[in-house]
């Protein structure tokens, strides 16, 4: 196993998440500069990204836990070919 890739990783991820955040919030800045939106809609599309990251947080809250149980026991027993599979119906799932 590479240890080596695991900051790198860690990186990757947070700089997806921190990009995500100021996409949103320039979005919200934009929209209220301009007053494409009233306050109500502003205020609709804020419940309606609410209620879309919680059912996203739930449906996919033990995949990522399974994947990596799964894929690193395959991978240890160098099982490559059903490591990918797992890889692959947890991709599957999740689109």
């Amino acid at each position: 196993m590479q240890t080596n890739n695991i900051p790198k990783g860690t990186f990757q991820i947070t700089l997806t998440n921190a990009l995500q955040y100021l996409i949103m919030g320039l979005f919200y800045i934009a929209v209220t500069k301009t007053n494409a939106l009233t306050q109500t809609d502003i205020g609709a599309l804020s419940i309606l990204s609410f209620l879309s990251s919680t059912i996203i947080l739930i449906t996919g809250l033990a995949l990522p836990t399974a994947l990596t149980k799964f894929a690193s026991e395959k991978l240890g027993k160098n099982q490559t070919e059903e490591a990918a599979s797992v890889q692959k119906t947890v991709t599957k799932t999740v689109l």
